[in-house]
């Protein structure tokens, strides 16, 4: 599979996740708020390796970034924190159900995020959102 495959997969399955409204398949230039929560997602670092003669693969990491609500909105701190939570635990569950990205990879190693943080930057100012980053094994074409 290519890396151009594997990202668009990995945007479909985030974009049927619950909770979020937007899956951007390329870069945004703002992010409105009836599109949150919102995702981008990004390709990673890789090792690339010849697992035998012919057969080559490569471990990548995908980066989700998730934004949820703008720290403009002045709901205050634990109320941005918590409008992240059932979104994260989703999209996790929803990476934890599905590791081998509907059949078309040979498997996610791992399934990490960073925690909620409230210091997300994009465009138009900053919003409380979290990062999961998914280590992928596939087959290299």
């Amino acid at each position: 599979m290519s890396i151009t495959s594997t990202l668009s997969t990995i945007r479909s399955i985030v974009a049927a996740s619950s909770g979020i409204a937007t899956s951007y398949t390329t870069q945004p230039g703002s992010i409105t708020a009836d599109n949150l929560p919102a995702a981008i997602t990004m390709v990673g670092p890789a090792r690339w390796q010849e697992q035998a003669v012919g057969l080559f693969r490569q471990d990548r990491t995908y980066t989700i970034r998730v934004y949820v609500m703008p720290v403009s909105l002045g709901l205050g701190i634990g109320e941005g924190y918590a409008a992240c939570e059932p979104v994260l635990n989703a999209l996790g569950a929803t990476f934890l159900r599905n590791v081998t990205l509907s059949n078309t990879v040979d498997h996610i190693q791992n399934v990490r995020d960073g925690g909620i943080r409230g210091d997300y930057s994009f465009a138009d100012g900053n919003y409380f959102g979290f990062e999961m980053s998914l280590d992928v094994t596939e087959k290299s074409t």
